[in-house]
């Protein structure tokens, strides 16, 4: 991981966030997202706890998050299309979520990145491509 890609992010996110706040439109966060950003926060901590604490069981936890992610990802995305389409005003901010949405989905992947390299400190098991043989 080079730099701190989460915390570019984390940036990212704000940055978005700040542009839809200058636009003085309506609009709420989608249920998906919220609940994403959650999920993403709480794997970050989780990760970093499992990594201190050497806990290769924390880190794989950790990992079995993301599947849930990735389904609220990808039902953000199904809706936001159907949005733009159905009202085409609503385009900027739908896209500006979407954004938000893809930064949300990076910090869980990173995060499981960070525990597939807890795993192999913890347990000299590399895990991170299930099924590859290993050299």
């Amino acid at each position: 991981m080079n730099r701190s890609e989460s915390g570019d992010h984390a940036v990212n996110i704000a940055e978005t966030a700040e542009l839809l706040i200058g636009r003085n439109s309506e609009w709420s966060l989608p249920i998906e997202l919220s609940e994403a950003g959650g999920i993403a926060q709480g794997m970050l901590r989780d990760v970093l706890d499992s990594f201190v604490q050497r806990d290769a069981d924390k880190a794989r936890a950790v990992l079995k998050r993301d599947d849930r992610v990735d389904q609220l990802h990808e039902s953000h995305l199904r809706s936001a299309i159907t949005l733009m389409m159905e009202s085409p005003a609503n385009i900027g901010n739908t896209l500006s979520f979407v954004l938000i949405g893809r930064n949300i989905e990076r910090v869980a992947d990173l995060a499981c990145n960070i525990g597939e390299d807890v795993v192999y400190l913890v347990e000299g098991k590399t895990i991170r491509h299930p099924g590859v043989p290993q050299a």
